[in-house]
């Protein structure tokens, strides 16, 4: 019986790039094969050379499933921490809290806001004020002067004025 093998060493019965005889022994003769002495030797060289390579890879790989479990596991202690958080009552309550004392503020800032602006215009209308009573005495001081009345005169009789208009309107 004849088969054929590929360089690979692999039966196939399709066509394939180089075909080397493989005979057995039907008879008893014995043939030798030319490639037993250097098939063994060069595979055991290919696998001297890829197997240092190939187990340093493997090594990194069990040093990178390792790591990645680690993170794994930090990980889904993290979000287990955060949805225990999440849930909280007293998180949700101090949220509720932070929400109303930040409505509290801002109607605070609002109404300081309208108490300086009243403050300013009382202060303008108070200068105003005090500027026209000085000008209104210096004017009482220059007719009081002009009229030859003394300014104690002018008091007592201010105060005299006063103590009339009083007694009027009880009436």
């Amino acid at each position: 019986m004849n088969n054929t093998m590929t360089t690979s060493g692999v039966n196939e019965n399709v066509g394939s790039t180089k075909e080397l005889p493989v005979e057995t022994a039907n008879s008893g003769d014995a043939i030798s094969n030319p490639y037993s002495h250097s098939v063994p030797k060069l595979s055991k060289g290919l696998v001297s050379l890829y197997s240092s390579p190939l187990e340093e890879t493997e090594k990194h790989l069990k040093e990178l499933t390792a790591k990645q479990k680690f993170v794994e596991a930090q990980i889904s202690e993290e979000f287990l921490k955060i949805s225990e958080v999440v849930q909280s009552t007293e998180l949700q309550s101090t949220a509720v809290k932070l929400k109303t004392y930040n409505e509290k503020l801002l109607t605070l800032q609002k109404d300081m806001k309208s108490i300086y602006e009243r403050s300013t215009k009382l202060k303008k209308r108070a200068l105003r004020l005090q500027q026209v009573k000085r000008t209104e005495e210096q004017n009482k001081v220059q007719t009081d002067k002009k009229g030859g009345c003394v300014k104690s005169d002018r008091f007592t009789k201010l105060g005299y004025l006063r103590i009339i208009m009083k007694k009027i309107s009880k009436v």
